[in-house]
């Protein structure tokens, strides 16, 4: 690689970012028993749980995240795009959680693209309704080599 282009991963080796439930989860059992079957298939890069505010679509992704964690070998993370309204951000800040920095003058998803290329991380996404859930899925979609990712929007949880 150039060393105008190199792009640093500024995290220990294996990182775990996700933050502690403030309750236990109660019930849930076959989602989390569907999305763990899910995950650990080789074909599913996305996973996402929808429905309304409230019904506890976060807190359903940190319990899957946690409980697969020790199938990632280079890490876990959470990524809060909840307080983001502008979609051109999303990139950025999942840069950021995932202590991506440098790159020269390499445009961002460059930077996460030569980052990711050969790390088996999950990433769990909190989305907002503010944020256009195309536009960040196209997003995410373009930057990564194949990484599960756990994503809570908002709709119907299925």
């Amino acid at each position: 690689m150039d060393t105008a282009h190199d792009v640093r991963v500024v995290t220990p080796e294996r990182i775990q970012n996700l933050p502690c439930p403030p309750t236990r989860l109660l019930g849930r059992r076959a989602e989390i028993a569907r999305a763990e079957e899910l995950l650990g298939r080789g074909d599913v890069r996305l996973l996402t749980f929808t429905g309304p505010a409230g019904v506890g679509k976060t807190r359903l992704a940190l319990e899957v995240a946690s409980r697969v964690s020790d199938a990632f070998a280079d890490g876990i993370f959470f990524v809060d795009l909840a307080p983001l309204s502008d979609h051109r951000l999303v990139l950025d800040r999942i840069a950021q959680t995932l202590g991506i920095v440098d790159g020269g003058n390499l445009v961002i998803l460059e930077r996460l693209q030569r980052a990711l290329w050969n790390q088996h991380i999950f990433a769990s996404l909190r989305l907002s309704t503010d944020l256009p859930g195309p536009s960040v899925l196209r997003n995410v979609r373009t930057c990564c080599t194949p990484f599960p990712r756990c994503q809570p929007d908002r709709g119907s949880l299925r």
